[in-house]
């Protein structure tokens, strides 16, 4: 109710986000109002029912909050790119199995991280039919030399999601199985 005489006194519009005593939200907007002579001459108020927008925008930003913690949670390496193939995020997995500072993979291509060995014709394609047709993969083997850990092999799964603020973000994560076939290199040789 002082916002009123406020915005009058001041000549200065006047806008908030209010809660009704049911719970729904409004936008209040209050703008003095002038007359041909530039003489104030009241107000004019005007509230706009904001509920399904702000419902939305905090439905919006628990789903972003939910993956951004379930990604950060897990313990599998992950990589999130954009269509150009240019890295988004990395989780806190990705960079302390392959010691590369999340920050530093910002905006570097999926195909130059850890010094290139990831460039791979199978990768390659797997990643275009992800971007293209979106078609998810799983369990894609590569045989590759890591930086500070040597012969390496990793298993490899893709998913993409299309989003409506960010376009196309895919999502990769990575399955160091190194050991599981050295074993079953070794029981081959046993046999």
């Amino acid at each position: 109710a002082q916002k009123i005489p406020h915005a009058i006194a001041t000549v200065a519009p006047y806008e908030e986000e209010v809660l009704d005593r049911e719970g729904r939200w409004y936008r209040l907007q209050i703008r003095p109002y002038t007359t041909d002579d530039k003489r104030v001459d009241g107000a004019v108020l005007s509230v706009v029912d904001i509920d399904v927008l702000k419902r939305a925008i905090g439905a919006a930003e628990w789903a972003r909050d939910y993956a951004k913690a379930t990604i950060e949670a897990l313990q599998v390496p992950l990589v999130v790119f954009n269509e150009q193939l240019d890295i988004v995020s990395a989780s806190a997995a990705f960079e302390e199995n392959y010691g590369v500072r999340r920050e530093a993979l910002a905006g570097q291509s999926i195909h130059d991280v850890l010094g290139g060995v990831l460039d791979t014709p199978p990768l390659r394609s797997a990643l275009n039919r992800l971007r293209d047709r979106h078609e998810s993969f799983q369990r894609l083997e590569l045989k590759c030399e890591l930086p500070r850990l040597g012969r390496r092999f990793l298993s490899v799964s893709g998913h993409s999601m299309l989003l409506p603020d960010r376009g196309l973000l895919m999502l990769l994560s990575f399955e160091d199985i190194t050991e599981r076939r050295r074993g079953e290199e070794a029981c081959r040789r046993l046999a």
